[in-house]
């Protein structure tokens, strides 16, 4: 935490407070008869936060966690004086929790905002007992454990966002405005940071990370309306968006183990497959990144054809300047409403993006080995490998969509709707299933709202038909089973000088979670019993086709609202959720 910046929000406090107080005076002195209003008001108290049995700040997440009585001071004035308008306001709760605002208004023509915000996040601390699931005492060479350096430590972030937006009217453009928009977020405090000991997660080690992130935001835009109202209309607008991220907090280190064999101690089997051992090294490491956008919009209506049209284009590239990997993207966007039908109102819309991400040389030195068993380099491993090699981007793909939408409205209290949506991700390198780059989504929805006397309802049906979804290429073995090594000719295990490489190419069936093919019904009606106690209920069914299994999902529920007082209301609901779900993935365990 930067000291420097633990009391600023309390200054502003007092600043504002003492505008406040002189504003009347000064008014009042210039020309009392052209102030038409001004109110302050300065509230003082205390906060109370009481805990026990704590054994999760999700309880607290974003609240101030001490024991106690804190006081609290909030403040709110308003004022103008012909075109000219101020309202502030302010909450303090402590030098952790506080925000502020004000706006200016002057004589309509240049408008100044300013917000800070200032709150405190805790976070979790892992204590890593999980990972004693795998220990049996049947099998002491089960060497999965961890280290925690920092055990019982509170990892907490202190948010800090100060956001500045100036507006200038522009007279010798029709309705120009020029805005400059500044935002910068800070983040201070420690988190837990993970990492393995050697060459595998037998050995996990947690450690403290120090936070001291700085996010600046500049966006200047400028906007042009054209045209009058009950007449075609053109709003046409630019902004520019610089952003710059940089990490001041020390990289935390590590002393990684030499490998050795679990079974046979003192034995270093893998000296031809380690890079890095017995060093003390750095990890989780944050890159300095900027970001830089550029925006288009234009939006245009025609009323005599009850049509309005949306387009826009957005350039942008984001660079790590640590290693000089950069990613741009390109995406334009149109969409088109017409309502000339009466009852009816179609709307269609197109977007195209397409996203480059830099390749990378990967050139390291190769270990090498002299033991019999693991004796060899990467090569003889695999006979077709190719050192050094360039790393392509799964980034990199062309994303298209386009979607058809529809309401036609019968009758007053009844309407039917339906919309076509399709979906194409073409990735330049990424493979979702062998030989195969593309995915293609059709999704197909019809509805209809009704009003039978006093009852509401709502039916919606969805199908999405997905050719060659997100999948894991050979995320399993053949026939969706583990047995499927000993089909492939491979016997007895990793300790016996079997090369883990062999395991994982056994792999052959590619598998996903996500669905093939997807049906969906949603039902719902309520029922006003009286003008303040309503009855709803809701029917919810799934039917999910995956490679790897089937899921269908059955989720009925039923509410009852009831408002005695106008700013009093009270809510009952119960809902039961059956769910199946079946996805097979295979993967080896390895315990050192």
């Amino acid at each position: 935490m930067k000291k420097k910046n633990k009391w600023i929000g309390f200054s502003i406090f007092l600043a504002f407070l003492l505008i406040g107080v002189q504003m009347p005076a000064l008014s009042g002195a210039e020309d009392e008869a052209s102030v038409s209003e001004f109110d302050i008001e300065v509230k003082a108290g205390f906060e109370e936060v009481a805990t026990s049995d704590l054994e999760s700040h999700k309880v607290g997440e974003y609240k101030v966690m001490d024991q106690g009585i804190h006081p609290t001071f909030e403040f709110s004035a308003s004022g103008n004086k012909g075109d000219d308008y101020l309202e502030f306001r302010g909450q303090f709760l402590d030098e952790k929790e506080q925000s502020y605002y004000l706006d200016v208004d002057f004589r309509r023509m240049i408008r100044q905002s300013f917000e800070y915000d200032r709150f405190q996040h805790w976070l979790d601390h892992d204590s890593l007992n999980n990972l004693n699931a795998v220990y049996s005492p049947a099998d002491p060479h089960v060497v999965t454990h961890h280290t925690d350096y920092d055990m019982g430590k509170d990892y907490q972030i202190i948010h800090s966002e100060i956001k500045s937006k100036t507006t200038i009217v522009l007279p010798f453009i029709p309705g120009g405005e020029l805005s400059f928009d500044y935002r910068k977020e800070m983040r201070d405090g420690h988190r837990q940071s993970l990492t393995m000991s050697k060459c595998t997660s037998c050995h996990v080690q947690s450690h403290s990370r120090e936070i001291a992130e700085e996010t600046e935001d500049y966006m200047p835009s400028i906007k042009a309306k054209f045209g009058k109202a009950r007449s075609a209309q053109l709003a046409l607008e630019y902004s520019y968006l610089y952003r710059e991220f940089k990490e001041e907090g020390a990289t935390p280190t590590n002393l990684y183990d030499e490998g050795i064999n679990p079974r046979k101690i003192g034995s270093k089997p893998f000296g031809d497959r380690l890079w890095y051992q017995n060093q003390e090294l750095e990890y989780d490491q944050v890159p300095k990144m900027d970001k830089q956008v550029h925006t288009v919009k234009a939006k245009g209506s025609a009323p005599v054809i009850n049509t309005s049209l949306f387009a826009a284009y957005v350039n942008s590239n984001v660079k790590n300047r640590d290693v000089g990997i950069e990613t741009d993207s390109d995406t334009a966007s149109v969409r088109i409403s017409n309502t000339s039908i009466p009852g009816l109102a179609l709307d269609a819309g197109f977007r195209c993006m397409e996203i480059r991400n830099d390749d990378v040389l990967v050139d390291y030195q190769l270990p090498t080995g002299t033991n019999p068993t693991y004796s060899g380099t990467y090569q003889s491993y695999y006979p077709d490998f190719e050192w050094p090699y360039t790393r392509k981007s799964a980034l990199s793909r062309h994303d298209y969509r386009g979607d058809l939408k529809a309401r036609y409205t019968i009758r007053p209290g009844l309407s039917v709707y339906g919309s076509y949506e399709w979906k194409q991700i073409d990735r330049d390198d990424y493979e979702v299933a062998e030989g195969e780059t593309e995915t293609q989504t059709d999704t197909y929805k019809v509805g209809v709202n009704a009003r039978l006397g006093p009852v509401r309802t709502r039916v919606r049906y969805i199908y999405q038909d997905i050719d060659d979804q997100f999948a894991s290429a050979t995320a399993n073995g053949q026939g969706g089973a583990c047995e499927a090594y000993g089909t492939q000719g491979i016997t007895g295990n990793w300790r016996d000088g079997i090369q883990y490489y062999k395991f994982w190419d056994t792999r052959t069936q590619d598998m996903s979670n996500l669905p093939e093919k997807r049906h969906e019904i949603v039902a719902n009606a309520t029922y006003p019993i009286r003008h303040n106690l309503s009855l709803t209920g809701n029917y919810r069914w799934v039917d999910e086709d995956t490679i790897s299994g089937d899921g269908v999902v059955n989720m009925p529920s039923v509410s009852l609202w009831y408002a005695p007082h106008p700013k009093l209301s009270f809510m009952l609901s119960y809902m039961y959720d059956d769910e199946t779900r079946e996805s097979r993935i295979c993967i080896p365990v390895f315990n050192g």
